[in-house]
């Protein structure tokens, strides 16, 4: 899982840059050699999600000082899942950062 997430990072940091699309390509070959047959992982993003708090796939600090309409803000590690035989399981939950979408508005 170490190295699924400094693929994470590195394609967070990526972002910003002009010409990233001859990067994205070593990454997802990194990504596909995790893959095989009988399991697939999937790093999941979940930047700008919804949050509530039957959430189970990631462990959350909310900020601010409202809890409604809370939207996940900053993603510290991405959701791990891996699905084998048909079914899927979070093997690394997220860590982010939520906020009421009442104080972005109010920015």
């Amino acid at each position: 899982m170490v190295v699924l997430n400094q693929v994470f990072d590195i394609e967070k940091k990526l972002a910003g840059v002009d010409d990233r699309e001859k990067l994205y390509r070593p990454l997802e070959k990194i990504k596909t050699a995790f893959d095989s047959d009988e399991m697939q992982f999937l790093i999941d993003d979940p930047i700008a999600q919804k949050y509530d708090i039957t959430r189970t796939d990631v462990e959350t600090t909310i900020v601010g000082s409202s809890h409604d309409n809370l939207k996940i803000v900053e993603v510290f590690k991405p959701i791990i899942k891996i699905t084998s035989n048909g079914v899927s399981r979070v093997i690394q939950k997220g860590v982010v950062i939520a906020s009421s979408t009442d104080n972005v508005e109010s920015k």
